[in-house]
């Protein structure tokens, strides 16, 4: 009997070290000053594209997936703290690398994968989760306290990451997509 194995599935871009650290830094001093809230222990990541799909797709996926090897490596910025409800996250503009990602994971997914464009999450506003809030009176605070901190910096995406996990659970998988130098 053939049971399928619905995973929920990221291709994402992890910050390099320095970066990673600084923002892994803010999300424990929100813990620490607002307790702990969804989001607030996840891995600093921006999410450019979200979708589901059976396991049994997942070595195709993979291969399909490698193309994005091919896009060379970029600088990225970050531009302070914003909000969105109930969110609190560090600010990533769109650049044309970003849209030419975008553009390519559509490709992918409709002429070598075969499925419904409707079904591919594309991310338009790229952004870095610090904490999302159980209220507005934190969410006010928050973003007032880490506001007045500030924060800018540019860093090298050499690397996208495609993981997945089980709905509700954990990401349990990654698969690291190296860029062109």
């Amino acid at each position: 009997m053939n049971m399928s194995i619905i995973k929920t599935y990221n291709i994402r871009i992890v910050p390099t070290n320095s970066t990673y650290d600084d923002i892994f830094g803010f999300k424990k001093q929100f813990i620490t000053k607002y307790g702990n809230h969804p989001l607030s222990n996840s891995n600093p990541h921006i999410t450019l594209a979200q979708f589901d799909m059976d396991y049994q797709y997942h070595d195709k996926l993979i291969n399909f997936f490698t193309q994005l090897a091919y896009n060379k490596t970029f600088n990225l910025s970050i531009e302070g703290f914003k909000v969105f409800p109930k969110l609190l996250f560090l600010d990533v503009p769109v650049t044309k690398e970003i849209n030419l990602i975008h553009e390519q994971l559509k490709t992918i997914w409709v002429r070598d994968l075969h499925f419904k464009s409707s079904l591919l999450k594309i991310s338009k506003t790229p952004h870095i989760t610090i904490s999302k809030t159980f209220d507005k009176a934190t969410l006010e605070a928050s973003f007032d306290f880490f506001s007045k901190m500030g924060y800018a910096n540019t860093f090298e995406v050499n690397h996208l990451i495609l993981t997945s996990r089980e709905p509700s659970k954990t990401w349990d998988w990654e698969q690291k997509i190296i860029l062109t130098s």
